[in-house]
């Protein structure tokens, strides 16, 4: 994350919550969130401005930031294969073959 993003995130913080943060606070804020995404950390920011109603410890902004950078877990269903006309499967095999060029040597 780029300095200045880190700046912007917590000054939001501090505006929001009415709290002063000294250059220790701070230090100890970029030491263990200096590697997230910067848009992801002003998304984690926000969305915690927007739902708690105190000021985020270090761990309460890792973790949000980990759940909204996490992979959503859902499964989702592969249509069904349809079967397979195997006149027109050729036709579009033949078809391909001919608008393909093999590379020059």
């Amino acid at each position: 994350m780029h300095n200045t993003t880190f700046q912007k995130g917590m000054a939001y913080l501090s505006a929001a919550y009415g709290t002063e943060l000294s250059r220790e606070r701070l230090a100890v804020y970029w030491d263990q969130l200096a590697y997230m995404d910067d848009d992801a950390f002003l998304a984690t920011v926000k969305a915690h401005v927007a739902s708690r109603p105190r000021f985020p410890v270090v761990a309460e902004l890792r973790d949000a930031y980990r759940q909204r950078c996490q992979p959503q877990a859902c499964v989702h269903r592969l249509p069904r294969a349809r079967r397979v006309d195997e006149d027109n499967a050729r036709r579009v095999l033949q078809n391909l073959k001919t608008q393909v060029r093999r590379p020059c040597p």
